[in-house]
């Protein structure tokens, strides 16, 4: 059997799907990581391999394969994943960004706005002709702000000041502590400056303050600061893009599992910068964007099977074949 196949892959994990030609999901497969920046070109290769052995069943053979990688909007990471990808023996495939196909996955290739950030963050926008510019997502050491790594680390930032007495007590000690199991804060520095991948472990704090930050005043600072941050970028693609209002915003990404207040401090300060807007959370995991551009690609009217796929998208658990 002829399928589509998809790749997301990112700083957190790898996702794998294998579609048929009628938009039927036939295999799904995760893995870890696969950011080179992040683990190196040798771990990447090795998790993209394994989420693709694990949604491509022996008797598929993929006719056409859409992958999207962090990082692969530069020259540089993009002429790596490309020598990954071509080590697979694909015969008909396309390397883009994450960003992108989050952005498809959102907006069906329809005028509108994707916020990805996770563990680092990508914003992205299409008008009615097409066209497609990004914001943000330059990385965690020069930008990437609103991620999961960007309030991490300032959340240890703010925890460093009250440990040395540059700032009053936080209350954030007993948080950070308790998330990552040590009992002082040289034992978490040690922790961190050993991890081999500390920009997730970093982002992994998100999900430690992800019930309390809206009760702290500390948190609930960096926090706002994020939306703003995460709002500014969607502001700077609706400029560029002249998209007219109401403009429809979506958004992804483990920031925004900090849940209904974050939205609402999101879309506050997106009202305050581009007016009227409509903002909704994607359809379609980014995976399913490289699907659709597959489709796309294969010149197929993607009304075809756009409704398919909703159907299945919810039930990616009963394909996945990870053992």
């Amino acid at each position: 059997m002829e399928v589509l196949l998809g790749v997301d892959g990112g700083g957190t994990r790898t996702e794998a799907l294998t579609v048929d030609l009628k938009g039927r999901i036939v295999g799904y497969g995760t893995a870890g990581p696969s950011n080179i920046n992040l683990v190196g070109v040798e771990a990447a290769e090795r998790e993209v391999v394994l989420a693709i052995k694990r949604a491509l069943k022996p008797s598929l053979r993929i006719r056409r394969a859409v992958l999207g990688f962090a990082g692969a909007g530069r020259k540089g990471s993009l002429e790596k994943y490309t020598a990954i990808v071509k080590k697979l023996g694909f015969q008909n495939f396309t390397v883009t960004t994450d960003g992108f196909i989050s952005l498809i996955a959102a907006t069906q290739f329809n005028p509108g706005v994707m916020v990805s950030a996770g563990t680092g963050t990508i914003t992205m926008g299409i008008d009615g002709g097409g066209r497609v510019v990004r914001a943000s997502g330059w990385g965690y050491l020069v930008g990437d702000e609103g991620s999961g790594f960007w309030i991490g680390s300032r959340i240890l930032n703010m925890l460093s000041r009250e440990i040395d007495g540059r700032s009053d007590v936080t209350g954030l000690a007993d948080i950070v502590f308790k998330w990552f199991k040590v009992e002082d804060f040289d034992s978490l520095l040690e922790k961190i400056y050993s991890s081999k991948n500390p920009v997730v472990l970093i982002a992994s704090l998100l999900e430690a303050v992800q019930e309390v930050w809206h009760q702290h005043p500390v948190l609930y600072n960096i926090i706002q600061e994020a939306a703003r941050e995460l709002a500014l970028g969607v502001a700077a693609v609706v400029k560029r893009l002249d998209l007219k209002p109401p403009v429809k915003v979506y958004y992804g990404g483990g920031v925004f599992n900090l849940g209904e207040r974050f939205i609402e401090l999101f879309t506050r300060e997106l009202k305050k910068l581009i007016g009227a807007v409509s903002v909704h959370g994607s359809t379609f995991k980014p995976v399913f964007g490289a699907v659709l551009y597959a489709f796309k690609l294969e010149g197929v009217d993607l009304e075809k099977v756009l409704e398919k796929l909703s159907l299945e998208s919810t039930e990616l658990k009963d394909f996945s074949n990870e053992g």
